[in-house]
């Protein structure tokens, strides 16, 4: 039977794309399975993995492709500091050996030296990770950090050859180093809360608190993303704004506010209006209300429409374009619309994605939907696009930008175009 679920490995796998893991550390190799999961998701490269016992199964020894293993037997604490001792480094170091505190912390402080990039597994579920892991939270400046909890995993039973699914929560810790990426004309983290952004906040609080509990059809968009949009829209000035997706929920209206304080132009899209009817009324009165220079486009009849007009403006280098995208499970927008647009994204102009992965939602919300094989594979077929494009500059949102452990945090991802020379 498999150690983590298939939610968890798909995950897992989507991190390592993301970030174009070639050498990946493996705490914890149990039969394997984990370690082929990795492997699947790189193109190329070394797996280092550690076990106090060798239990891998027939599937490790079969497998045949371009990575290469290596096994190490022993106790991690000892092979971990060998590593450190000869200035090894990993582009993502992946903990689910010995779950007890004293065991997970000493894997973590050697870890911590030799990547920027660690993930825990079991972070809900074992008493000593999750110590470990709220030590970093709470006590260290240096790393963010983002868990993830979801309802359950779906296992595979090789005896049985089928999937059963269990409402176990092992829960991931992703842990990232902080540093200041080089992005273009200073909008390194610019999720984060700034002296101003933060003042802002403060004076508004009350309207992000009542748009958020008036607009009942965004209930997977909680307070905490509210405000981390608020410091991006806040800290960028945008001189446009373009929300593609599920146009008219609480984020539309947060947009419509800076476009009139501002006098800028808002610009929607919605591709699918199987859910329009259901509040068009509320975003047509507010509409009304600002009295400001808004735009919609309506289904897909109006696309070409919309993406004319968007491109007229990216031509302009000038043009500071906020690009918003949400269109959960839209395979036909990812596909085309988005990478029309990221095509011909300027480099004043930037571009952030929301429920990227198929985990999305707020905290007790239901993760996961029905979809959920659809949804993920069109987060991977367009990540393994974006990765190819040598003109852009991607990352995720910081997990830690301003709510902790809120799951949309490690799920939204910032693409800006490349200054030349690259």
């Amino acid at each position: 039977m498999e150690i983590s679920g298939i939610e968890e490995y798909n995950l897992i796998k989507a991190l390592i794309r993301l970030v174009k893991a070639k050498k990946i550390l493996e705490i914890g190799t149990s039969i394997g399975r984990g370690t082929l999961e990795m492997a699947s998701a790189m193109e190329g490269g070394e797996i280092c993995t550690i076990d106090i016992e060798d239990k891998r199964g027939r599937d490790f020894f079969r497998y045949s492709g371009n990575v290469k293993f290596n096994f190490f037997q022993g106790d991690s604490r000892e092979i971990l500091y060998y590593f450190w001792q000869k200035r090894y480094r990993f582009d993502l170091i992946y903990i689910d050996g010995n779950h007890h505190y004293e065991y997970v912390k000493t894997d973590w402080d050697l870890s911590k030296r030799m990547s920027d990039l660690i993930v825990f597994h079991d972070v809900l579920q074992f008493h000593g990770v999750n110590r470990v892991v709220e030590d970093i939270r709470y006590k260290t400046k240096d790393w963010y950090v983002c868990v993830l909890d979801y309802p359950g995993t779906t296992f595979f039973d090789p005896k049985s050859q089928s999937y059963f699914y269990t409402h176990k929560k092992p829960g991931i810790a992703i842990v990232t180093k902080r540093k200041r990426v080089s992005f273009d004309y200073n909008i390194n983290y610019i999720e984060h809360p700034t002296f101003f952004s933060e003042e802002l906040l403060k004076k508004n609080y009350s309207f992000l608190t009542e748009i958020r509990k008036s607009n009942k059809f965004c209930e997977d968009l909680n307070l905490y993303d509210i405000q981390m949009i608020f410091h991006i829209i806040w800290n960028f000035f945008p001189d446009i704004i373009v929300h593609m997706g599920r146009v008219g929920v609480s984020n539309t209206f947060l947009f419509f506010k800076y476009c009139k304080e501002k006098d800028r132009p808002f610009i929607g899209y919605i591709p699918s209006l199987s859910h329009f009817d259901s509040y068009k009324h509320v975003l047509l009165r507010a509409k009304k209300r600002i009295n400001s220079s808004i735009k919609l486009f309506l289904g897909l009849d109006e696309e070409n429409k919309f993406l004319d007009l968007i491109l007229s403006f990216l031509k302009q280098d000038k043009k500071k374009i906020f690009i918003w995208a949400d269109e959960l499970g839209q395979k036909f927008f990812y596909d085309r619309t988005l990478k029309i647009l990221l095509e011909h994204l300027n480099q004043k102009s930037l571009c952030c994605i929301r429920n990227f992965s198929p985990y999305y939602g707020g905290p007790k919300k239901i993760l996961l939907n029905e979809n959920v094989e659809c949804t993920n594979q069109i987060a991977i077929d367009f990540c393994s696009w974006l990765k190819d494009r040598e003109d852009l500059y991607f990352r995720l949102a910081s997990p830690e930008a301003v709510f902790g452990d809120y799951v949309n945090a490690g799920h939204w991802i910032l693409i800006q175009k490349r200054r030349c020379p690259f």
